[in-house]
């Protein structure tokens, strides 16, 4: 079954020696092929436009955090208004429990200009309505991007 992305957020949670910061980040669009309740296939596009910051209560430092994010020093989001999570295999985690990561999924991470391979772990919950809902959460080194 074929599953389309709707724009929603996602946490970001960039980790340094220096800061930790969380906020969010829209899904812009993609679709997922669902073959017995695991992605089979499928494409994730994010809008690196819309990095919002939580953390940051004072205005002027969260619009310089966010002005710093969106530079080409970090994701160079001028050039490269979106980055992209390609499914290429994915596989059940045996013993789940709810609320916890039921599906680990493999792909590729485009992001400023550059693929590079990424596993995640995914919890994926059918709704009533006979949509999905997806939650991961995952770090990533920039400096590889």
């Amino acid at each position: 079954m074929d599953y389309f992305f709707y724009p929603a957020f996602g946490y970001f949670r960039p980790n340094s020696v220096k800061s930790n910061h969380y906020g969010s980040l829209n899904v812009a669009g993609g679709e997922l092929v669902i073959d017995n309740g695991v992605p089979f296939c499928g494409l994730i596009t994010l809008d690196m436009n819309s990095i919002v910051n939580f953390d940051l209560k004072d205005e002027a430092y969260n619009k310089m955090l966010i002005s710093h994010l969106v530079s080409d020093d970090f994701f160079d989001v001028a050039n490269h208004p979106t980055a992209t999570f390609r499914v290429s295999s994915s596989k059940r985690v045996q013993d789940e429990s709810a609320g916890e990561p039921n599906v680990l999924v493999k792909g590729a991470l485009y992001l400023t200009g550059t693929t590079k391979s990424l596993c995640l772990s995914m919890e994926i919950v059918s709704q009533a309505d006979g949509s999905i809902k997806l939650r991961s959460s995952f770090d990533i080194d920039r400096t590889q991007w």
